[in-house]
């Protein structure tokens, strides 16, 4: 049996051949574990802070330049269809007696198709 701790209750419960229900009892309620998720993060480059704070600059004199700015806003959404090495940390629990505070570090960019969507109010 494997000891990862990231293991999923089904894959465990199979592998001890008994029911997903019975094993998250017995972590929960037996051994008082409970299930954490992964915190993801961006992982930054050493230019990242610079950009950052040209970007904000930027869109300060937009503000003072435009009085009307805030309605020329775009609203928008996008999601993502990650291609390798993605983490879904909704789907992603560590049982622990204490929060592990387990953070994945993943690329800026990674591999990936992207679908977005935008309205204004225009």
């Amino acid at each position: 049996m494997s000891k990862s701790q990231s293991t999923s209750i089904r894959h465990r419960s199979q592998e001890l051949q008994i029911s997903p229900n019975a094993l998250w009892r017995i972590l929960h309620k037996d051994l008082h574990l409970f299930p954490y998720k992964i915190q993801l993060t961006q992982q930054l480059n050493l230019q990242d802070h610079s950009c950052r704070q040209e970007y904000t600059e930027k869109i300060l004199q937009l503000v003072n330049d435009n009085h009307d700015f805030h309605e020329k806003i775009l609203m928008s959404d996008e999601d993502h269809f990650h291609l390798n090495d993605y983490v879904n940390k909704q789907n992603c629990r560590f049982w622990s007696e204490k929060n592990p505070r387990i953070i994945h570090e993943s690329p800026l960019h990674p591999e990936k198709v992207t679908v977005w969507s935008a309205i204004c109010s225009t």
